[in-house]
């Protein structure tokens, strides 16, 4: 958590302007799940790739059940520090695992987000077998990924 501290006294202008700017990004994503009726008041998320953890405290904020797993313990130790920040201490929001072995059991989450995540992970189709494992049978994964040809397609 030292680094995770240090980090954010260092950086915290910068880091609180990125934050904020990729919180507001799952608005996006927010207004197309519940524009699509996916969304109901008992929904529960997995963001696999959590990272820092923008998209955990924005649906946190907006009151739904979201959990994140996250490789990386700098970004773990980062998105602790901002949920706590942002007043939510539980210590099982985000788990440390990888997408190609959830940590959670079968059919655990209606709403699975994975967003600039796809393009990293080892084995894809390991990734969306757990996808599915994990997801319940009426749930939705929104999966985003960067269009490599933009410009120019």
């Amino acid at each position: 958590m030292k680094l995770a501290k240090d980090y954010i006294r260092k950086n915290s202008i910068s880091f609180d302007k990125i934050f904020e700017v990729k919180k507001k990004r799952y608005e996006k994503i927010f207004n197309y799940l519940n524009e699509n009726n996916y969304l109901n008041k008992n929904s529960k998320f997995l963001e696999i790739g959590s990272g820092t953890g923008p998209g955990l405290v924005y649906f946190l904020e907006k009151k739904y059940t979201i959990v994140g797993v996250e490789p990386e313990d700098e970004s773990i130790n980062l998105s602790r520090a901002k949920l706590k920040e942002n007043g939510y201490n539980k210590k099982n929001i985000v788990f440390k695992g990888f997408a190609e072995k959830l940590p959670f059991e079968n059919s655990s989450f209606n709403v699975i987000i994975t967003k600039d995540v796809i393009e990293h992970v080892a084995d894809i189709e390991k990734t969306f077998e757990e996808i599915e494992r994990v997801l319940t049978k009426s749930g939705v994964a929104y999966i985003e990924c960067p269009d490599y040809w933009y410009p120019y397609e």
